[in-house]
C-alpha cells in the first residue's frame, strides 16, 4: 500500500481531517493483514474481487449470515464491514487517478506538449537573453555575406567567427575547424587552382557559398532595427 501518497491525496483531493486518514490508513493496513496487499490486487482486476467479498446487506444482517471476507470483525458486522468497504473504495478511487493522470500524459498530443513547453520556456523570460548574442552573430553572418559576394578570401574566417563567437557556440568547434581547413587549402592552392569541392559551381574567387547569402533580401542591421522599433 502507498501509504504517504495515499494520505496526501485524501487531504489534498477529499479534503479529509487528520483522524480520518488515520482511520482510514488503520482500516487499508487491517485489510491488508488478512485479505493481501491492495496494490497486488488493484493491479490484477481494480480490486473489484476484493469490493465484492465485502459487500454485505440488511438481509444479511437479518439472517445473521457470515461476511465473506477473512478479516475479524468485534463489533455489527454490517456497520464494520461497511466502513472496511469503504477505505477499500477510497483506496480503489486513489489508484484510479494515479493511473488516469499517467494514462492522460502518455496520450497527449506531441503538439500540446510542445506548446506546453514553449508556454513555459516564454513565461520563464529565458528567451530574453538570447536576444544579444544571436544579433551578433547576424552582424558577424552579414560582414562574412558581404565578404563573399565581394570574393575576398577572408569570408571563412568571418563565417567562423560569427559561429563560434562569445560564450554561444551554435556551430560544434570541429565543424566550425572545417571552415579554417578549407581556408588554408585555398591558400594553398592559389587563386588560380582547380576549385575544391564545395566551390563547383561558382568562379574560384566567389565560391558557391554565395549563393547561400544571395536569398537574404535585408541586412541583420535592417532586421534589428526593425525588430526593436517594433
Amino acid at each position: 500500500m502507498q501509504e504517504k501518497p495515499f494520505s496526501a491525496w485524501l487531504k489534498d483531493e477529499k479534503k479529509y481531517q487528520r483522524e480520518t486518514i488515520r482511520s482510514r490508513l488503520e482500516n487499508c493496513r487491517t485489510i491488508q493483514r488478512h485479505e493481501g496487499d491492495l496494490d497486488a490486487q488493484w493491479e490484477a482486476d481494480r480490486l473489484e474481487a476484493l469490493l465484492d467479498r465485502f459487500s454485505y446487506s440488511k438481509d444479511d444482517e437479518r439472517h445473521d449470515r457470515p461476511p465473506r471476507h477473512r478479516v475479524p470483525i468485534g463489533g455489527v458486522v454490517y456497520t464494520r464491514t461497511a466502513t472496511l468497504k469503504q477505505a477499500i473504495g477510497l483506496y480503489k478511487a486513489f489508484r484510479d487517478a494515479q493511473s488516469d493522470k499517467r494514462d492522460s500524459a502518455a496520450d497527449r498530443d506531441p503538439w500540446d506538449r510542445y506548446l506546453d513547453d514553449v508556454r513555459r520556456c516564454l513565461e520563464s523570460g529565458r528567451l530574453d537573453s538570447e536576444v544579444d548574442y544571436k544579433l551578433k552573430i547576424g552582424d558577424a553572418l552579414s560582414e562574412a555575406r558581404r565578404a563573399v559576394l565581394a570574393g575576398r578570401n577572408d569570408w571563412s574566417d568571418l563565417v567562423k567567427r560569427a559561429a563560434t563567437q562569445g560564450d554561444y557556440h551554435p556551430m560544434a568547434w570541429r565543424s566550425a575547424n572545417k571552415l579554417g581547413q578549407l581556408d588554408r587549402r585555398r591558400s594553398r592552392r592559389g587563386a588560380s587552382g582547380p576549385p575544391l569541392p564545395l566551390d563547383r559551381g561558382g568562379p574560384t574567387n566567389q565560391p558557391a557559398y554565395s549563393r547561400l547569402f544571395r536569398p537574404l533580401p535585408l541586412e541583420v542591421h535592417g532586421r534589428r532595427s526593425a525588430t526593436r522599433g517594433s
